[in-house]
């Protein structure tokens, strides 16, 4: 999870992964530099399966490249700080995988939502 000044939306990305139905993943995140406080924030969160990495500001792909080197598990999935996975993202897109043996990549439905507007925005389902 690349995080830069992502103060207002860490805490629920975090926690949408921590009420992940599939128990068995690591959450890596790169702190990017922040300038806010981001750094407390996930600094007080204490869960074993949690790791952060603290960087000079790269940007969100270095970010990102830097959590894959670290990475322990077979399967990756890309959380941004402002994200929220629900509680079955996880054990859903391993199940895609354990039926699909050609299948290297699975996507989940977005829902884009302007909380500060309290507005809806689109919808996404990959096929």
């Amino acid at each position: 999870m690349p995080a830069y000044n992502a103060e207002n939306y860490i805490n629920e990305a975090i926690q949408s992964v921590k009420n992940q139905t599939h128990e068995f993943w690591e959450l890596i995140i790169i702190n990017d530099g922040s300038t806010d406080n981001t750094v407390n924030i996930i600094s007080n969160i204490i869960d074993n399966r949690i790791k952060v990495i603290n960087q000079k500001h790269k940007g969100v792909s270095a970010s990102r490249n830097a959590g894959l080197k670290k990475m322990k598990g077979q399967y990756f999935c890309f959380l941004d700080s402002d994200d929220i996975l629900t509680p079955q993202s996880l054990s859903c897109r391993l199940e895609v995988f354990k039926k699909n043996n050609d299948i290297s990549f699975v996507d989940g439905a977005v829902y884009e939502i302007n909380f500060i507007q309290n507005k809806f925005i689109k919808y996404y389902v990959p096929k």
